[in-house]
């Protein structure tokens, strides 16, 4: 596996955590209400995108070197 190939594999895993980590925030928010976990839940949701257009972004700026 190239160091290319664990990048992008190593940024699709970070944004799947972030999903997770946004999907328990909102379990939380639901239990609890409070406003700081559905501020949570949010910002993990906006980290799971820009991680996701950062692979998609950084594959094509990589896509034309050695593979």
């Amino acid at each position: 596996m190239s160091l290319r190939s664990f990048h992008i594999f190593f940024i699709a895993v970070a944004a799947l955590l972030a999903c997770g980590v946004g999907y328990m925030e909102y379990v939380n928010w639901q239990e609890v209400g409070r406003t700081i976990h559905l501020v949570g839940c949010c910002a993990s949701g906006v980290a799971a995108v820009a991680l996701l257009v950062y692979d998609v972004v950084f594959y094509r700026k990589t896509r034309n070197l050695v593979t």
